[in-house]
């Protein structure tokens, strides 16, 4: 499975065909960030996650280059907007569009699909036990009452 490309991820989403402010250079610098973060796992997805990881990361690139062109400073945090106000007021539900807990993933709708993929591929089947100790003769079991001598 060959890995995504700048070519490859503006094909699949072509809303980062722009290339001046999404540069070759810029892109494959977050599609190498996610193959070093995103692990075998991730099996078929991965590419998908790669894109989505990239495209979260270098659409906050752009809020940084959008500041620094009105004379801002890059980097610095904003939250999720909560309310605005001008001439009519303005108010999200930011709960209906953030994941609990998932920080700077909820800055972008690529951060949020990025962690609902994760989520997914994160899951694999649970294995539920009981006790491996059994109190009150002192011998250790391996959940289904056989013995278990650990060495």
């Amino acid at each position: 499975m060959a890995l995504p490309t700048p070519t490859t991820f503006r094909a699949d989403f072509p809303e980062f065909v722009d290339t001046t402010t999404y540069s070759d250079g810029l892109i494959n610098f977050w599609l190498g960030i996610g193959v070093l973060r995103l692990n075998p796992v991730w099996g078929n997805l991965l590419n998908q996650g790669l894109e989505l990881f990239t495209a979260h990361f270098i659409s906050i690139s752009a809020i940084n280059q959008l500041s620094v062109k009105a004379g801002g400073i890059p980097g610095i945090q904003r939250g999720v907007v909560s309310s605005e106000q001008a001439e009519i007021s303005v108010s999200y539900d930011t709960a209906a569009a953030t994941l609990k807990d998932m920080g700077h993933w909820n800055l972008t709708s690529y951060g949020t699909q990025f962690q609902e993929l994760a989520n997914l591929v994160g899951m694999g089947p649970m294995q539920i036990s009981p006790s491996w100790w059994n109190g009150d003769d002192g011998i250790v079991t391996n959940g289904f009452g056989w013995p278990f001598f650990p060495s």
